[in-house]
């Protein structure tokens, strides 16, 4: 860390901090593209290689400490945790044909932050699981996908809401991965960070892959028609014809509407002395 950076992480100043780390990559990057002309010898490569390396690894752990202490307190082990699996674009935040590529270019759905507060009120813990094939496609790097979700939690944090972690594939399909959606490598991760089984552990998506990545793991699959499932990209015989592939998929307008729906469910699912104790 830079004296500058680490002086506002001592402060609590995770924004600034980070700024302070994102600034410099291009001074770096001008370096060794400027002053350093031997750009061929493989030495001078690992070096830089491993400068920026070390630089996004310090970005990475001011971002995840960001979003500490909690909110709440995670659930003890005598209680099951109450945990729903969000996607991302689309269903988060708005979706594009040519990528969210910046936090400028990242903007929520409306009321989708909401939504998640409202979860989180309600004792719910929410996790995203996404795609990102950007970063192997080249079109941007984990610095910016660091200060997307940066901006992500920032935004959420004001709405009284916290996502608990963002687990991401930055694979392309020829990668072979899995952990693309529809594979199922992504909730086997959440599963063991958050040491359970997603048997019947709602995710929640706009696409057919996040439905059937979720469905792998044991999950209850919900569609949200925004993003790529939005009325002006899917009419309902399309929808119905994607519903019929993941047999049990509920569909809601938006991120909100589920929420309600979830919160609906548990109060009507609770017995009635516990619920005149609310």
């Amino acid at each position: 860390m830079t004296p500058r950076s680490a002086q506002a992480f001592e402060a609590g100043d995770y924004t600034a901090s980070l700024q302070a780390l994102a600034a410099l990559k291009a001074p770096v990057d001008a370096f060794f593209d400027g002053v350093m002309v031997n750009a061929d010898d493989p030495k001078l490569r690992a070096n830089r290689l491993g400068l920026l390396a070390r630089l996004h690894g310090a970005m990475n752990r001011v971002a995840d400490l960001s979003r500490w202490p909690p909110a709440e307190p995670m659930p003890s082990t005598q209680h099951a945790m109450k945990l729903v699996i969000l996607d991302r674009d689309g269903t988060i935040n708005e979706d594009r044909d040519d990528y969210v590529k910046s936090p400028e270019e990242w903007q929520p759905i409306p009321g989708a932050l909401e939504a998640i507060a409202r979860l989180n009120h309600n004792g719910w813990h929410t996790v995203v699981a996404t795609n990102q094939s950007g970063i192997g496609r080249g079109l941007f790097d984990m610095a910016t996908l660091n200060a997307m979700h940066l901006k992500m939690h920032q935004l959420l944090a004001v709405h009284g809401g916290r996502i608990d972690a963002v687990f991401f594939c930055p694979h392309v399909t020829e990668d072979r991965c899995d952990c693309r959606k529809p594979q199922p490598g992504l909730f086997h991760q959440i599963g063991e960070r958050f040491g359970l089984e997603l048997d019947a552990v709602p995710v929640v998506g706009d696409t057919l892959r996040d439905l059937q990545a979720g469905v792998s793991a044991g999950c209850e699959p919900h569609l949200v028609r925004t993003g790529k499932a939005a009325p002006d990209r899917m009419n309902d015989a399309q929808i119905a014809e994607l519903v019929a592939q993941v047999p049990g998929t509920r569909v809601h307008a938006t991120l909100d509407d589920f929420a309600e729906w979830l919160v609906a469910r548990e109060r009507a699912q609770k017995p009635a002395s516990a619920r005149s104790d609310e």
